[in-house]
């Protein structure tokens, strides 16, 4: 087995995170580096995040979505120069 040169690498998070995180990790019986190291790899395996990062539209939104999807005057725009251009005809 090859041994990889090791490196280092520094970021910054909250107090609260790190105490957290810490916490988490005693746990599970491994320490920080590891966790990190974790993560770094599994990264590299699904070549990008390995969880699912979305935003999800609040109640607001999801409820302007519903009533933009029942109005039957409700116009679908295929870009937003599109939707640039009608608007600058009303005008």
């Amino acid at each position: 087995m090859t041994t990889m040169a090791q490196t280092t690498v520094t970021f910054k998070t909250d107090s609260n995170t790190k105490e957290i995180a810490q916490i988490i990790c005693k746990k599970l019986g491994i320490n920080m580096t590891t966790a990190i190291n974790m993560f770094l790899h599994q990264m590299i395996m699904h070549n990008g995040i390995p969880f699912e990062v979305v935003l999800h539209p609040n109640e607001e939104t999801k409820k302007a979505i519903k009533e933009a999807e029942s109005d039957e005057e409700s116009k679908l725009y295929d870009s937003w120069k599109d939707l640039m251009k009608d608007l600058d005809a009303e005008d």
